[in-house]
């Protein structure tokens, strides 16, 4: 996570985004959220509707595997946020709690198990 800004943030987001893991599988906290491209997609990942999915880092060969996809980056998480109704002062705290998270954990992107926490508090509050 070293380098990511997640200062330069457009409030008015441009696209969605939607995270949508895997039912079959339970989220670990070494999870990290990445772009999830279905066959030969024209979407580009940033640059338009983006569907993210989680990816495990636990081993050597899904780190490996990791370091070779398209991580979700500060705009990408924040547009995911506001696409579950979050306004952009709770889609603010939510991104620092899951930008936070993820440096303790020592991740190469943003955690997916926080994600999904700040996701299920929100509908929780709501």
């Amino acid at each position: 996570m070293k380098g990511l800004n997640i200062n330069n943030l457009q409030t008015r987001p441009t696209h969605t985004g939607e995270f949508a893991p895997k039912p079959t599988r339970e989220l670990k906290e070494t999870d990290i959220v990445i772009w999830d491209k279905v066959g030969a997609s024209k979407i580009m990942p940033g640059k338009d509707n983006g569907l993210f999915k989680a990816k495990g880092t636990s081993g050597f060969f899904g780190k490996l595997s990791a370091a070779f996809k398209p991580k979700a980056r500060g705009q990408d998480m924040y547009n995911i946020l506001r696409s579950h109704g979050m306004n952009v002062q709770q889609a603010g705290r939510a991104l620092v709690n899951i930008k936070l998270a993820s440096d303790n954990l020592g991740l190469s992107g943003f955690s997916a198990a926080a994600l999904q926490r700040e996701i299920n508090l929100h509908h929780e509050s709501s």
